[in-house]
């Protein structure tokens, strides 16, 4: 989503949701391995982005909703908050 447009700068909002499928294994208490295939955890993405004629920054935030399987103990989701500069150079001139 555009939030602001105009001529030399634009401001986006670009949330995304990911859904993370992997393959575990397992150890039980009589070591027999326990394989599981399947959805490991789900992952929202807010950032926005700032752009101007030369610059790229990112501020976003991301929260990992994991899975709990009966075999686990208590998983809690996570997050963290990151930020990016980046400039951009012009190879064309």
């Amino acid at each position: 989503m555009k939030l602001i447009k105009k001529s030399k700068l634009v401001l986006k909002f670009r949330p995304e949701i990911s859904f993370i499928f992997a393959d575990r294994t397992y150890t039980n208490e009589e070591s027999f391995n326990i394989t599981y295939f399947g959805l490991l955890y789900s992952q929202l993405s807010l950032p926005i982005n700032l752009l101007t004629k030369s610059w790229d920054m990112e501020l976003g935030c991301n929260i990992n909703f994991p899975l709990q399987h009966e075999f686990e103990a208590d998983v809690n989701p996570t997050g963290y908050l990151y930020f990016s500069v980046g400039y951009l150079i012009d190879f064309t001139k």
